[in-house]
């Protein structure tokens, strides 16, 4: 059975040929088809390609139509997939329309048990955005490296007339229980508390100074609770603070702005922090004099308070490269602000998260774990918006301590010959390359013929930037050619961070731009019906997306071409005795691994240019063969 993705990817593929397939029933009388009311991008797309056609191969495509039209169920399944199967043209509704009106679970799923109810549809669409998070980058499951989301919490947190007791007190007390879904209550007057850990509670209050120290007066007996995963701690809420005993910590403290900042997160219920772990203490002093506060909890972060940026926390990947550094006494010092989400939007981002320090950023990304950036290098690298902007995240840092290059996705930060730090382009052009260009089955190459390529850029964002671009291919020239496009410019203004690269490559002969229409129609279309699905499965778990979806459509970009071109056009030419029309060549790269090749780079001779990478295709029809090879520069 399919996945859901995979779905999705042969609903958009086979919404574009039915709709080609619809185009030219309507044009040739087919019985039975009629054309929709209000078309849509896909029946745009489907006129720019018969207008790539000659009069012979739309004949030759006519007889296929009729032929395929009159398959049978299963046959439809096959040539379509599951959703585009079930249109019917004989309405006057689009294909897109006639999809968007049947239920998520029976798009992203042929099997038939599984479409019909709101919980098998947010069951498939639970499973597909698990999917779209590996596929844009974010693996499997969220990272624990990121910010909850805090709300404001009431400042009297123990008015409640009840006090929790342990399960295994059920029963003992008749009609006072009072039962919900997370505890058993009783009356206040029964205090429960009892043995080693209301003596180890007790204990720390009295060596905290009771009522008189930082804790202040008690505000009711010890209760029980339970933190984020359901463990259960016993705790004494103070006027200022609080004492916990939990299994295998024993009985700690915290008070004063660390324990109102612990409550203002989500105190216990939060995941990187839970309970205390180690009684609140003071920083170690700097000369005798007094530096900070700090407390660790069980979910592995700490809050720490300075007199300058009062009580922050860190804890994650970001907290233990901060303690690599030294904490608060290495060249960062004390965190600045909590940690905080990147921007990137939901639902299968954000990728990374960043705390600010006093001198600097720690970055972290889930591709490239965490990158240290002092203030100095953190001015340029905010300048350039950061991991939205031309640079990307940070991946490492070469150089020395006190002159460091920090590479990133998209470039380097560093200092020219003058000591000034400044953003360095990592890749300054592409260059696509047709090496070879063979003779066809008559041959020679048929006159004058044409290379075009669209080159499709998608930001953070999910939005496209295309460009087309032509160049003649003739037997004076031996068939090679190269056309080039500028990657990043520096210079101009910061935009959102082109994360994926597509590039289109078609040839045909020169036919005064149809392909160029094609190309980019196609574009829409795939987009289009992405953006459709993806929507739809949103809406059926709950999800309002609230705008562009995201780096999910750059990371699905190159499949949902691959599904609609190797579908298209492997039906185009099952139509014809021999192949004529060289099926597209779709090559995807993503900014941030071109990073991996820095710096182990080769130089050619030849450009004068540092190469980082080349990539090499083939295309086959009519016994002719096209290669292209794609490489990326510097220089």
């Amino acid at each position: 059975m399919q996945s859901e993705l995979q779905c999705l990817l042969q609903e958009v593929s086979g919404s574009l040929l039915l709709a080609i397939y619809r185009s030219i029933a309507v044009e040739d009388d087919l019985a039975g088809v009629v054309a929709a009311e209000e078309p849509d991008e896909f029946d745009a797309t489907a006129q720019t390609f018969l207008a790539m056609l000659s009069v012979d191969q739309r004949r030759t495509l006519t007889t296929k139509v009729s032929r395929d039209l009159a398959d049978t169920a299963s046959q439809r399944v096959a040539r379509f997939g599951a959703s585009a199967a079930k249109v019917n043209l004989a309405v006057p509704l689009s294909v897109s329309r006639q999809i968007r009106d049947m239920s998520v679970s029976s798009r992203l799923a042929i099997h038939p048990t599984r479409g019909g109810s709101s919980r098998a549809d947010r069951v498939a669409a639970t499973r597909l955005f698990e999917e779209l998070r590996q596929v844009s980058g974010a693996g499997p499951a969220k990272t624990a490296a990121i910010e909850p989301r805090p709300e404001d919490r009431p400042t009297d947190l123990f008015s409640s007339t009840f006090v929790m007791v342990p399960e295994a007190l059920e029963g003992l007390f008749g009609s006072t229980l009072t039962t919900s879904s997370a505890s058993t209550r009783i009356n206040p007057g029964f205090d429960p508390t009892f043995g080693v850990e209301f003596d180890a509670i007790e204990t720390k209050y009295i060596q905290q100074g009771g009522e008189n120290g930082p804790l202040g007066g008690k505000l009711g007996p010890v209760v029980y609770e339970r933190d984020h995963a359901g463990r259960r701690f016993r705790i004494l809420n103070c006027e200022n603070g609080c004492v916990v005993f939990s299994e295998g910590t024993e009985a700690h403290c915290i008070w004063g702005r660390i324990f109102q900042h612990w409550q203002w997160l989500g105190g216990a219920d939060t995941e990187f922090l839970g309970v205390p772990i180690k009684d609140q203490r003071e920083t170690p002093r700097n000369n005798g004099a007094f530096t900070g506060m700090f407390a660790v909890f069980h979910g592995g972060g700490a809050i720490y308070e300075s007199p300058a940026f009062g009580p922050r926390e860190v804890h994650g990947a970001i907290r233990s490269r901060w303690g690599a550094l030294g904490f608060e006494r290495g060249w960062l010092g004390f965190p600045k602000t909590d940690e905080k989400k990147s921007r990137e939007p939901e639902p299968v981002g954000p990728f990374g998260a960043w705390s600010e320090f006093r001198e600097g950023i720690i970055m972290w990304s889930q591709r490239h774990g965490a990158v240290e950036i002092s203030d100095a290098y953190d001015a340029i690298y905010d300048e350039m918006g950061r991991e939205l902007g031309n640079l990307g995240y940070p991946v490492t840092i070469y150089g020395t301590p006190a002159n460091p290059k920090i590479y990133c996705e998209g470039g380097i930060i560093g200092r020219d010959d003058a000591g000034v730090v400044r953003p360095i382009p990592l890749y300054t052009e592409m260059v696509s390359q047709v090496l070879a260009f063979s003779e066809d089955s008559t041959g020679e190459i048929d006159g004058r013929d044409e290379i075009t390529m669209v080159h499709v850029t998608v930001d953070s964002f999910g939005r496209l930037n295309s460009q087309v671009r032509r160049r003649a291919i003739s037997p004076a020239t031996g068939g090679l050619t190269s056309i080039s496009v500028m990657g990043i410019d520096f210079n101009d203004d910061p935009h959102p961070w082109p994360r994926i690269y597509n590039a289109i490559v078609m040839f045909q002969e020169d036919d005064g731009g149809s392909a160029d229409a094609f190309a980019q129609s196609v574009l829409n279309s795939v987009q289009s019906g992405l953006n459709r699905g993806i929507e739809a499965a949103a809406t059926a778990i709950g999800v309002a997306l609230g705008g562009p979806i995201g780096p999910i459509i750059g990371a699905l970009l190159n499949a949902a071409l691959q599904y609609a071109f190797d579908q298209l056009f492997g039906e185009l030419n099952a139509a014809f005795e021999e192949e004529v029309i060289f099926p597209p060549l779709v090559f995807t790269y993503r900014y941030d691994s071109l990073a991996n090749w820095v710096p182990s780079v080769a130089f050619d001779d030849e450009s004068q240019r540092t190469i980082l990478t080349s990539d090499n295709r083939t295309t086959t029809a009519g016994g002719g063969t096209i290669a292209v090879r794609h490489q990326w520069r510097r220089g």
